[in-house]
C-alpha cells in the first residue's frame, strides 16, 4: 500500500520544540509525505485519553495513512515500540495501552516491534522516542519501506491493554464515567448514543448533586452560564456549561447516571 499521509498525536503541546523536531525528521526522510496534526494537547501522560481520541478519529482519514501516536510516560524504559498494520492504516505507538481500543474494532493484519536500529536515529535519546524512533520509522514507511524491515513480529497477546471505558447498563439506567475534558471545559463521557434508548432526549441525568431533565441538541438550548447535556460530535454524551467550563464543577472520577422510566 502507498502511505501518503502521516498523522501526529502527542501530549507535547506546541510551546516547545518537540513537534517541530519530529516534523523535521520526517521531512528529511520523505519531503513528499503530507503531515497532519491531529492534536498535541492530550493531557500529559494520559494514555487512555489518547486511545479514546484515536479510536474516534482515525476513520476520518483516507486509506494509506500512518498514525504516529506518542503519549509515553515510560519512555526510555523496557517498554516496546510497536506498529500495528490494519487493512487501511498503520499505527505507531509505545506499547503502553494507547492502541487498546483499536484492537476491539479493527482487523489486524500484523504487529511489528520496531527494533531494527537501521530505522532509528543514529543516536536515540532516552527521553524522546517520538523523534528518534517513531518519526524515523514512520518517515521510512511513508517512503515505501516494507513494514517487516523495520522490526520483528510481535504477538497480539503481548500488546498492553488500557482499562476499558466504564459503561454499565441496567433495566432503566446507564452509568458511565468522565473520560476527559476538552479545551472549552466540556466533559466527554464514556456513554455513547448507542447506549441510550431511542427516545433519549427526556432522560434524567444525575452528576453528583446536579440533575438535568433532558438531553439538549446544542448549546443555545440553554441560557449563558447554565449546565446542559448533549450528544457531541463523536456521538458520546457530553456535559457543558454554555460559554463556561463544566470541568471546573466535576472531578474526573465522577460517575454519570442516566435514568429513564
Amino acid at each position: 500500500m502507498n502511505y501518503s499521509t502521516i498523522v501526529l498525536m502527542t501530549d507535547f503541546g506546541l510551546a516547545d520544540v518537540y513537534v517541530g523536531q519530529m516534523k523535521g525528521v520526517i521531512d528529511k526522510i520523505n519531503p513528499n509525505v503530507k503531515v497532519i496534526d491531529l492534536t498535541h494537547d492530550v493531557q500529559p501522560f494520559n494514555v487512555r485519553q489518547a486511545g479514546f481520541i484515536l479510536k474516534n478519529s482515525y476513520k476520518y482519514f483516507c486509506q494509506g495513512t500512518i498514525f504516529i501516536c506518542v503519549v509515553d510516560p515510560e519512555v526510555g524504559s523496557g517498554r516496546e515500540s510497536i506498529c500495528i498494520e490494519t487493512e487501511d492504516y498503520l499505527f505507531l505507538a509505545p506499547n503502553n495501552g494507547l492502541l487498546t481500543y483499536l484492537l476491539d474494532e479493527l482487523r489486524i493484519n500484523q504487529i511489528i516491534k520496531i527494533d531494527n536500529l537501521k530505522y532509528n536515529a543514529n543516536e536515540v535519546s532516552n527521553t524522546f522516542h517520538g523523534r528518534d524512533v517513531f518519526a524515523v520509522a514512520g518517515g521510512y514507511l511513508s517512503k515505501g519501506i516494507k513494514l517487516e524491515e523495520i522490526g520483528s513480529s510481535f504477538d497480539i497477546s503481548l500488546v498492553k491493554k488500557s482499562e476499558s471505558l466504564m459503561v454499565r447498563k441496567f433495566a432503566n439506567k446507564v452509568v458511565g464515567e468522565i473520560v476527559y475534558s476538552d479545551r472549552f471545559g466540556n466533559i466527554v463521557t464514556s456513554i455513547h448514543r448507542k447506549d441510550l434508548p431511542k427516545e433519549y432526549e427526556k432522560l434524567e441525568i444525575r452528576i453528583n448533586e446536579f440533575e438535568l431533565q433532558k438531553i439538549c441538541k446544542t448549546f443555545s438550548d440553554v441560557k449563558v452560564g447554565e449546565l446542559l447535556a448533549y450528544i457531541g460530535s463523536m456521538e458520546y454524551l457530553e456535559i457543558a456549561v454554555r460559554e463556561g467550563r463544566a470541568s471546573d464543577l466535576f472531578r474526573v472520577e465522577t460517575s454519570i447516571k442516566l435514568i429513564w422510566e
